[in-house]
């Protein structure tokens, strides 16, 4: 059961984690694009 929460913890961090660097990723794409 503990364990359980603390995966569930973990799994939004990553969650987060994730978007963040998708949007970093996309923006960074945008930049190669308007500069090429």
């Amino acid at each position: 059961r503990l364990l359980l929460s603390i995966m569930e913890e973990q799994f939004k961090y990553i969650n987060l984690f994730g978007a963040l660097l998708g949007f970093l990723i996309g923006l960074g794409n945008l930049a190669l694009l308007r500069f090429f």
